[in-house]
């Protein structure tokens, strides 16, 4: 038995099929159209057509009529993705008859019979018809394996696809449209050597950020004039005394007057922890790091839904490959609703492929890193800033 078999043997036996002829064509077709089974998940798509892309021309997305908006979104992320391939889709399979599905699947094989099946999305049944339809045509068959990041070859035709323990990388626009989302962001730059040395030295000692946030939540911000009014017994030396060392403020008094209105935000907002950890994160090798990310929902005709806030907001987002990594960044308590909602808005936003992870310089309490883990949501707290880079690249 091949190693080819070998791969799909697992697969065949669960469709309940098995090819009786195990002859190999000398040469591998490149194919011109991508046919996709559809289902509440993009990546499988996305990820099979950036690795086709050179000689795809067109992408049949086959789904029920359930799946038809979420069809939409990936149909246009998929085009954006290839440059205009012409995309065409079939929302009429059923998802529990695989004879009917057989049919359907059939007669897109007619019409173009250079194609590669994608069996990932679908139904059990819609699996079966599908996989009964591409071996009958002697079709490459292909099945994306997202957790182990592998393109598996399905049957007996060879895979056209080279490399395929290897996904593309794919923009988070391109990603984040075929869930039905756009976005806005802010620019990512470097941070000055002055307000740098100061950052370093809160992840030296975080406790010195939690007596300055402390002392000023029980003041006032003069937004305006750039100031923070403390009151009386409550200084926070330590930090005011790094603030005027490295010339980002003054101090007269009880106020904190800062050196420009970009400094003010950046102390008094937690601005300075979204961006070394951006900073930080781009020092891994991955292909987008972006800041202040605003996403919005896209109505069904590809518009912005209007609405006066975003429906979600990400402090800082990664992309590697074919997934999304979002990460929440705060300087005050953590609490469950927080990580709760945020592992809501990752699972919404990037599908069940995607990553949290969320950043404080608050300790956390063993019992909420518990239940952060069961959601899926990697926690970064005080104890755990001491080589942030390498918890970043363990989690990528």
């Amino acid at each position: 038995m091949s190693g080819e078999d070998t791969r799909s043997e697992t697969v065949n036996e669960h469709l309940g099929a098995r090819q009786q002829n195990r002859s190999l064509p000398a040469t591998v077709r490149q194919p011109d159209t991508l046919i996709c089974l559809m289902g509440e998940q993009t990546h499988p798509s996305l990820i099979l057509a950036g690795k086709l892309e050179r000689s795809l021309k067109k992408v049949v997305l086959l789904g029920t009529a359930d799946v038809k908006q979420l069809m939409v979104h990936a149909g246009a992320a998929i085009a954006d993705l290839l440059g205009g391939a012409a995309i065409e889709m079939d929302t009429s399979l059923p998802p529990y008859d695989w004879r009917d599905t057989e049919t359907i699947v059939r007669r897109w094989i007619e019409l173009n019979p250079a194609a590669v099946l994608d069996l990932t999305g679908g139904t059990k049944p819609m699996v079966i018809g599908a996989y009964r339809a591409g071996t009958a045509a002697r079709l490459p068959l292909v099945y994306v394996d997202t957790r182990a990041e592998r393109i598996q070859s399905v049957g007996d035709v060879p895979c056209p696809i080279t490399d395929p323990e290897c996904f593309p990388e794919i923009r988070a626009d391109v990603l984040l449209r075929a869930r039905g989302f756009k976005a806005t962001h802010g620019q990512l730059t470097a941070i000055d050597e002055r307000r740098r040395r100061l950052v370093a030295a809160l992840f030296a000692d975080p406790t010195v950020w939690r007596q300055w946030a402390s002392a000023k939540g029980q003041g006032s911000c003069d937004a305006e004039n750039n100031i923070v009014h403390l009151p009386e017994g409550r200084n926070a030396l330590l930090f005011l005394a790094m603030l005027k060392k490295n010339g980002l403020a003054e101090c007269r008094g009880h106020d904190v007057c800062f050196a420009t209105a970009d400094d003010f935000r950046f102390f008094t907002t937690g601005f300075w922890l979204e961006r070394y950890v951006a900073e930080v994160a781009t020092k891994t090798g991955v292909r987008e790091v972006l800041l202040n990310w605003k996403c919005f929902a896209i109505t069904g005709a590809g518009e912005e839904s209007g609405r006066p806030k975003p429906d979600y907001e990400f402090d800082v987002v990664l992309t590697r490959r074919a997934t999304l990594y979002f990460i929440s960044c705060k300087t005050g308590k953590v609490t469950w609703e927080d990580i709760e909602s945020f592992a809501n808005a990752v699972r919404h936003l990037g599908g069940t492929f995607a990553k949290g992870a969320l950043a404080t310089l608050q300790p956390v309490q063993d019992k909420l890193l518990d239940k952060a883990k069961r959601s899926a949501v990697q926690v970064w707290d005080a104890k755990r800033f001491n080589g942030l880079h390498k918890h970043i690249q363990a989690w990528l």
